[in-house]
């Protein structure tokens, strides 16, 4: 789920995705369903310019220290920087490889920032949350999912515990089971089954 309270939970499953892609090892199809050959690089690429992204060649990388401590023992790098005018919100993905450096990147933490000075974390989103925010755009058609995000991260502390968010992603993995995810906006939902058996 992808809102102010659960920031940090959803930024531990990027490490437990982490986790488990080291014990696995590296295989290429981990979070591609059978006959599906969009790379997370080219997700990420429909995605924000679905969403109008545009590259922003003017900012150099933001340094993003709990990123960096989580992809620690990998080879990562930061990839192109983009731009959401309409959101003002800047989007940093950061590739990340299992095993030996591939041209493809197995893993990818995605954080969004403020476009000002202090560059300070909105949200993050992860590989699972990628694909579903990828499915919704390219599927069901949605243009604000950026802005609907960031109105669930900014969302009042205060807010009561039954108040829904406005878009709702949640990956189950299961031993032995390919992971399933689910994703909810307003009246719209789908579910996408990936073939990756969790076995750790």
């Amino acid at each position: 789920m992808i809102n102010n309270k659960n920031s940090r939970r959803s930024f531990l499953s990027s490490i437990a995705v982490l986790s488990a892609g080291a014990a696995l090892g590296s295989p290429s199809s981990l979070f591609s369903s059978a006959g599906e050959k969009s790379t997370l690089e080219e997700k990420w690429k429909k995605f924000w310019q679905l969403q109008g992204g545009e590259l922003h060649f003017n900012q150099t990388a933001i340094p993003d220290t709990a990123v960096d401590s989580v992809c620690k023992n990998h080879i990562y790098q930061a990839g192109k920087i983009v731009y959401f005018h309409n959101e003002n919100l800047l989007a940093q993905p950061i590739w990340i490889y299992w095993g030996n450096k591939k041209t493809k990147p197995d893993d990818v933490i995605i954080t969004f920032f403020t476009n000002n000075k202090e560059s300070q974390k909105v949200f993050r989103i992860n590989c699972f949350e990628l694909d579903s925010l990828y499915h919704l755009s390219a599927e069901k058609n949605e243009r604000n999912l950026v802005l609907l995000l960031r109105e669930d991260a900014t969302a009042v502390s205060g807010k009561s515990s039954d108040a829904k968010n406005n878009i709702t992603i949640k990956a189950v993995v299961q031993k032995e089971r390919p992971v399933k995810i689910s994703a909810s906006f307003a009246e719209k939902s789908l579910t996408i089954e990936r073939k990756f058996i969790y076995n750790c």
